[in-house]
């Protein structure tokens, strides 16, 4: 619908840049959402994830410009997006075409997990004799990823996930990492190879799974992830020092300085991601003392409502 629009606008020549102020809402609203989508599939999903939440906090209560937007999608991505401006937001043609491709791209894609979904849940034994068909084709990495997700991973023989573990996917890896809970001791060795990964998500999921499944190697994992802090929120820091505190053989002369640096998380130093990790931990871990409990009540006054309201709740459950 949107690119039927666009096509008509074009044919009456009316058809105009994003950036130029007199476009049409159709232009505006119909060309912009393709921009959109066309740049999140130029950078990735998870660069462009991270640039639209830096420039909201950066940019809040502020006048804003397009150029301030892909300033913070190269930041977050790496990448010179000139190319991408010139093409997409500065040209006043449409671009169907390559607009339809990465339709169809995405379309087989969803079709193909759709139709595998249900085959697993008519008939997984006639999928298992298939299993190495749909992981060493040439697949996409998000059919791969889906074969191991929380829905399926109980079905995969575990040579199948003992393969995903040696690839090189770093989605299919992440998707081991977080399904993965119950970690068999046949898989262990190459499950472990996933604290290797300079993936934080997966490396915080491994970390959390293999100190679970192997207490008597708690400190192996401790020491081997010790001074990896993660995204900006600090996710592997703060699980780290929980689980360090709870590892009962592991640097007893440290625990009073975890403990202090865990608390101090929460304190209005840090961002309010970095504050309600750190929060959500000592809660688990039922250590939330006087200090932490001020702090508590200080986020329930945070501009974010998503974490004045996050505060408002625990602190209800802590008093």
């Amino acid at each position: 619908e949107y690119a039927q629009e666009l096509i008509e606008q074009e044919k009456a020549g009316l058809s105009t840049s994003l950036l130029n102020p007199k476009s049409s809402s159709v232009t505006f609203y119909k060309k912009g959402a393709w921009a959109l989508h066309m740049l999140c599939k130029e950078v990735g999903y998870k660069a462009f994830k991270k640039a639209v939440k830096n420039y909201l906090e950066k940019h809040q209560f502020k006048n804003v410009n397009t150029h301030n937007f892909i300033v913070e999608v190269e930041k977050a991505s790496g990448k010179d997006l000139n190319g991408f401006v010139k093409t997409w937001l500065e040209n006043s043609t449409f671009l169907y075409e390559e607009c339809i491709t990465v339709l169809q791209e995405d379309s087989k894609v969803i079709s193909e997990i759709v139709n595998l979904e249900q085959a697993l849940q008519n008939s997984p034994e006639s999928v298992a004799f298939n299993w190495n068909t749909y992981f060493d084709e040439n697949r996409s990495s998000k059919i791969q990823a889906y074969l191991f997700s929380k829905n399926n991973i109980k079905l995969v023989p575990d040579s199948i996930i003992k393969k995903g573990l040696k690839s090189n996917n770093i989605k299919v890896r992440q998707a081991i990492a977080k399904s993965l809970v119950s970690i068999p001791s046949e898989l262990k060795a190459d499950y472990e190879t996933l604290l290797d990964d300079k993936s934080y998500i997966t490396i915080e999921s491994a970390l959390l799974n293999l100190w679970k499944n192997f207490p008597k190697e708690q400190t192996k994992y401790l020491e081997k992830t010790k001074g990896i802090e993660g995204f900006n929120d600090k996710n592997i820091t703060i699980l780290w020092l929980t689980l360090a505190l709870m590892s009962e053989s592991f640097e007893i002369e440290n625990k009073k300085l975890y403990f202090e640096e865990l608390i101090n998380y929460t304190s209005t130093k840090y961002s309010f991601e970095i504050r309600q990790n750190a929060f959500q931990y000592i809660s688990y871990i039922k250590a939330c003392n006087a200090v932490c409990k001020e702090n508590l009540k200080q986020a329930t006054t945070h501009h974010s409502w998503q974490f004045s309201k996050f505060a408002k709740e625990l602190l209800k459950v802590i008093q």
